[in-house]
Formats: C-alpha cells, structure tokens, sequence
C-alpha cells in the first residue's frame, strides 16, 4: 500500500487528468483513509462522515479533500496529518467529537468506521441540506439497491432501516439531532441520482409538496417511470443530467422524444429540469405558479 500508484500520485500537487475525476477523487481519498488508520496510534479512531461513505464507495455530493474521523477523546478542531506524504501533499483531518453509543461502530474492509444507522446520522447532522439528504440517499441506494418493481418491498426494507436508525438517534448526544429527526422525515430510497436529490431539497425549498418519485406511467407499447410526479399540479417532472444524450446516439434521442410526446398529452404539465436550473432558486420557485394555492407552503427558513 506504501509505493502504491494512487498513494504516489496522492503526494503529488497536481492530479494528472483522469477519464473519471470523480472516481480517481474518491480512490484517492480511500487510499488516504487507509493510510491514516495505518498509522494511527489510537485504537479508538474511527473513520466518519463522508469519509466514511466514500470508504462504502457511495457515490456522495463532492468528494472531500479532509478525511473526517471520530475519535472518542478530547481532540476537536482541524489538524494536519503531516510527514506522511511529502509537504506538497499534505493534507487535512478533521476530527471530530459527538456522543455516540459502542453500537455505532464496526469494522468493514478491516478499517473502524460506522454502522450503516450511525453514518446515515452523522450525513443528515452536516449543515448543508442540499449534500447532507443526497449522501445520505445516496448511501440509502447502496445499501438498499431498490427496486422500483418491488416498490413495497423496499419500501418496507427502508421503513426497517428507519426505526434501527432512530432508535440510534435516541442513543446520541449531540445539539443537531432535532436537525436529524426533520431530514430523516425527507428521504427516501427512490432518488436515484444525486441530481434527483438535488432537486428534491429544491422542491422543499421553495414551499411545494414532496413528489411521488419514480411514478410508474403506461405507454401504448412499455411501462416507463417518470422521475418526479406532483398531483397536485399534474405535472410530472424529469431530471436531465445529459448523460443520455452525450452518445450522439441518434435512436436514443428519437426514443426520448417518443417518451416525452406520449408523457406531454397524460399530464396537464411536463418539464425537464437541468443542474444548472435544479439549483437555480429562482428556476425552482416558478413551479410554483403551476400549484393550486392551497397545496403550496411558505419556504421553510431550515430543513
């Protein structure tokens, strides 16, 4: 692990380009994370927040360049993890201190971390609303790998998850947890995108109520599903993350338009919404207009 490849190019200032600068970011990360319980001289340090995500290989909001750690001692604040690289690789930990009880913690791939429960905690505790509700139903799609032909079936697999994870939360000792209990009241399985996530947390911040994600739709010749459906406003709704259409792949492209003709004459309203408008709050809260005013709720100050 010591004269790996990632190890070295972690060392250098400059990431060389990468197909994937996600995936390279994030095995960079899992390298410094194993390196660092390497060489850690307390046994009780345990690997947490997005780190410990990323250590899960959950796809999460943006890869962190401060690796988090729980350590169940006094030290808080930001250190530097030095001497183990080179001084132009250093890079930061952040360790952290909340209550948590004993079965919090456990072993995966032989390095301390938490348990499922806990780290969907300790994801939902974070400040921004936005990357804590996409880690953690980020984390929520690893875990439980929903199916949405078996929609009560995962359903029921993540109503099992959410009790385990509560009645951790009850066990905790930390000032966010009403934070906790509010966000753990907005997720579910069914984003399957961080993007989707994304603009979920836009929806609730801009006053409209939670959608039916991953509506099940009937074509005159296939069953499709439809990223976001409000019957309220019988709109439904479709992240666009352009991954589709980056082929060039011209039968795809006539198949998504087939897709939208037929879904444009079922529902009062369609639209598409792109990363760029999903976090656009002014894109966002023009959906409002398309609401009855009674289904609709001041944008909440906190989520």
């Amino acid at each position: 692990m010591e004269n790996s490849p990632l190890l070295r190019i972690s060392r250098c200032a400059y990431v060389p380009t990468h197909p994937d600068q996600y995936v390279l970011a994030r095995e960079i990360h899992r390298a410094k994370i194993s390196d660092i319980i390497t060489h850690t001289t307390n046994p009780n340090t345990y690997i947490t927040g997005v780190s410990a995500a990323v250590l899960r290989n959950v796809p999460v909001y943006s890869v962190p360049k401060t690796v988090s750690l729980h350590l169940n001692g006094t030290t808080r604040g930001t250190r530097k993890h030095g001497q183990i690289y080179s001084t132009n690789g250093q890079y930061d930990v952040r360790y952290h201190r909340y209550i948590l009880p004993h079965s919090a913690f456990e072993i995966y791939e032989g390095v301390p971390t938490l348990t499922i429960p806990a780290l969907l905690i300790v994801l939902l505790k974070e400040t921004n609303v936005t990357s804590a509700i996409a880690n953690a139903e980020s984390l929520l799609r690893v875990v439980l790998k929903p199916d949405a032909r078996q929609r009560d079936l995962y359903n029921a697999k993540f109503a099992v998850l959410l009790k385990e994870t509560k009645d951790l939360l009850t066990q905790c000792n930390f000032r966010a947890k009403p934070r906790v209990y509010r966000r753990l009241e907005l997720i579910s399985p069914w984003s399957e995108s961080i993007g989707e996530s994304v603009c979920k947390v836009a929806f609730l911040k801009a006053g409209l109520p939670l959608p039916i994600q991953q509506f099940e739709v009937r074509l005159p010749n296939q069953t499709v599903r439809v990223d976001f459906y409000f019957p309220e406003a019988d709109l439904f709704l479709e992240f666009d993350g352009n991954i589709k259409y980056q082929s060039g792949n011209a039968e795809i492209l006539i198949k998504e338009k087939q897709r939208e003709d037929y879904l444009r004459q079922i529902a009062k309203h369609f639209m598409r919404l792109n990363w760029q408008q999903a976090n656009s709050t002014s894109a966002v809260h023009n959906l409002r207009f398309l609401f009855p005013r009674d289904t609709l709720k001041v944008p909440p100050r906190r989520l």
